[in-house]
């Protein structure tokens, strides 16, 4: 079959041939430029550049539960947790921002958040051996949506913190 690549290539001409320019190249690079560009308008995907970007208020749910995650400017962090009976937790702790990487000290992921496997996972865990749901130093790289941010805690299962409110300052 075709190449994948073969649609943006060159074609080859024959020199001398009468009403024909000769293609150096060029326009097969131009087209894989444009191509490249377009791709990343339409995933909406940007980079976000620093911490003041980040702060702000984000939710994550699971079912009829909810972890609200307060990000303040000063390098702390609130966090409410909503339980399905209606239980709720509140935390607090301190985070900070090094290489477009955002470190909270002791997040905290209940396993009724977290996917099939992490919970397989934690109940294999042994006396002394951490667990991913329990409070721990978390380290997630924020990602930006189409203008949104989002904060990655089980990626390959989509499980991410949206904000939905920029911070105001504190």
């Amino acid at each position: 079959g075709a190449s994948l690549t073969r649609w943006w290539a060159p074609v080859p001409r024959a020199r001398g041939t009468p009403g024909q320019s000769r293609d150096n190249g060029l326009t097969g690079l131009i087209c894989a430029t444009a191509l490249l560009g377009l791709i990343g308008m339409l995933t909406g995907c940007t980079s976000v550049r620093s911490e003041l970007e980040v702060t702000g208020v984000y939710e994550l749910y699971a079912d009829s539960q909810k972890i609200t995650l307060e990000v303040f400017p000063d390098g702390t962090f609130a966090e409410t947790i909503v339980f399905a009976p209606g239980h709720v937790e509140k935390r607090v702790g301190r985070w900070h921002w090094a290489q477009g990487r955002m470190g909270f000290d002791v997040l905290w992921i209940p396993e009724s958040f977290a996917p099939d496997y992490v919970r397989r996972a934690d109940s294999r865990a042994g006396g002394g051996q951490p667990k991913y749901t329990d409070p721990e130093h978390w380290l997630v790289t924020p990602e930006k949506y189409w203008g949104t941010i989002s904060l990655p805690i089980f990626p390959d299962d989509d499980i991410h913190f949206t904000m939905v409110q920029h911070s105001s300052g504190r």
